[in-house]
């Protein structure tokens, strides 16, 4: 849920409200998703916090292209997802 909800936040950055619950929803309906929560806890958590911190840099790319504000807030979950990458 983590991962859709987050997916759902970065593409409203771009498409807007509908377009990103939309491409939330798509991700929460995907097999791959679900399959991957069910099989293995740790990989779950760690698409949601991928999928998170890949949100946060779309609403700052966004931003600098003048397509909305990145609040502080998007900065600090970009930079706390990062160690969890490895």
């Amino acid at each position: 849920m983590a991962a859709a909800a987050a997916c759902a936040w970065g593409a409203a950055a771009f498409w807007g409200p509908r377009g990103g619950a939309l491409a939330g929803a798509i991700l929460g309906a995907s097999l791959l998703l679900s399959t991957e929560a069910f099989i293995a806890k740790t990989d779950a958590a760690l698409c949601g916090s991928v999928t998170l911190m890949m949100a946060a840099l779309a609403r700052i790319y966004a931003s600098s292209r003048g397509e909305g504000i990145a609040l502080l807030g998007a900065r600090i979950l970009f930079w706390l997802g990062w160690p969890c990458r490895s």
